[in-house]
């Protein structure tokens, strides 16, 4: 199964309240695309509404890290 339908795996058992359920399915699809922000920014989620608040901290850090590393590329700034 591709990273994106663990992604939407984990997403979607998080906002219904199964987050904990679901978490395998977000370490599965972080582990198959590290570097896609979304998918750290929805572990995060997962993490935080499990309690895994140092977890949480460590994603959203990847996700905004990567976000801005899109951000510069995509007006030419060096980095």
């Amino acid at each position: 199964m591709p990273a994106n339908s663990w992604n939407t795996l984990c997403w979607g058992g998080s906002l219904q309240k199964q987050a904990a359920d679901v978490l395998p399915a977000c370490d599965k699809a972080v582990a198959l695309a590290p570097e896609d922000s979304r998918i750290r920014d929805s572990r995060g989620l997962a993490r935080a509404l499990t309690g895994d608040t140092q977890g949480a901290i460590e994603d959203f850090e990847a996700y905004i890290a990567q976000a801005q590393n899109k951000d510069r590329k995509a007006h030419g700034s060096a980095g």
